[in-house]
């Protein structure tokens, strides 16, 4: 899961998933839909979580990969964002460059989902 931390106001974060890109054990980008690899976690479908004044909260961010194993062995990358509140900002490393101040802390997060 994903812990977040609100050291503020009591306030609602967002966190959404989205797929990013997958890789060959070389390295090569390997060609897949993207819309199929969105079934593979179950969270994703943009979560609101409502934090209290110093708490924290674990968002569990489950894969369910059995039901996809047509697809080619590799490495599955999926962007994990927070925002301070609902955002317009895409989960993707280009929004992230160009406006890093708008994800909470700072910062984007990384999953690898691994298949053989």
């Amino acid at each position: 899961g994903l812990g977040i931390r609100n050291n503020g106001i009591q306030r609602t974060f967002s966190v959404v998933v989205r797929f990013s890109n997958a890789y060959s054990g070389s390295g090569d980008l390997l060609g897949v839909d993207p819309e199929k690899l969105g079934l593979w976690s179950r969270n994703f479908n943009d979560v609101s979580v409502d934090i209290p004044s110093k708490s924290e909260e674990i968002v569990p961010i489950l894969f369910n990969t059995a039901a996809f194993s047509d697809v080619p062995g590799g490495d599955y990358v999926f962007n994990i964002c927070v925002f301070d509140s609902d955002s317009a900002l895409p989960c993707t490393i280009e929004a992230y460059r160009s406006s890093s101040g708008a994800f909470y802390g700072g910062a984007i997060h990384q999953v690898t989902v691994r298949m053989v």
